[in-house]
């Protein structure tokens, strides 16, 4: 957590203090070495928060960073969009709510469909079209200014949505159950070795002969 505040903190103060400004670096450089202690500690420790192990099995860990860049691009339209529509549009807050229906009603549409896909074609095909399809949202929602209609708007939330919706779920469900599975064998592992232990108890005499 405070490796985490700190390298926020360096990145969000840097367009304001400039990236060599010694505040800055010196929060980048503590935020980067706590974390990197953060990860030392739990690649140690004999039961972590975290099972680093994980990452080495593709399966986990590229549907993980699909999930994560899939969160921070919802994260960055809710964050964006509904200051430009408030701000330089002049909408009301109920007024910027009703214009990001489009996204909304895109992820419900792509998550309801998404199960055949993924049934069918398995869920590489579905996140990476997914992740194609956002980016191509957000080349659109680039092009947006100050005089663009609000048709345009809601075609760029609705691709960015549709994409979001068809990478989000699948990913997560994949990272979801690798994760699950490797738990599910530590626990029946150390289950067995227990077991094993407890026989190996129970048939020693109980006072030496």
């Amino acid at each position: 957590m405070p490796g985490t505040a700190a390298l926020v903190f360096g990145i969000i103060q840097a367009p304001a203090y400039g990236w060599t400004d010694p505040v800055v670096l010196a929060a980048l450089a503590a935020g980067v070495w706590l974390i990197a202690g953060f990860l030392v500690w739990e690649s140690r420790a004999r039961d972590p928060l975290v099972d680093l192990a994980l990452f080495t099995n593709p399966a986990f860990t590229w549907p993980t960073l699909a999930a994560t860049a899939g969160t921070f691009t919802l994260v960055g339209v809710l964050f964006v969009l509904p200051q430009y529509l408030q701000i330089l549009r002049y909408h009301d807050a109920f007024g910027t709510g009703l214009r990001l229906v489009p996204l909304v009603l895109a992820i419900i549409v792509a998550a309801a469909a998404v199960d055949k896909i993924v049934t069918r074609l398995g869920a590489k095909i579905p996140i990476a079209t997914g992740m194609v399809i956002a980016a191509a949202g957000f080349v659109l929602a680039s092009r947006i200014t100050v005089d663009s209609g609000y048709g345009f708007v809601a075609v760029c939330l609705a691709t960015v949505g549709l994409g979001a919706g068809l990478a989000l779920a699948p990913a997560k469900s994949a990272g979801s159950v690798v994760g699950v599975m490797r738990s599910s064998s530590a626990w029946a592992a150390g289950t067995r070795a227990r077991s094993c232990s407890l026989r190996s108890s129970s048939a020693r005499p109980p006072f030496p002969r």
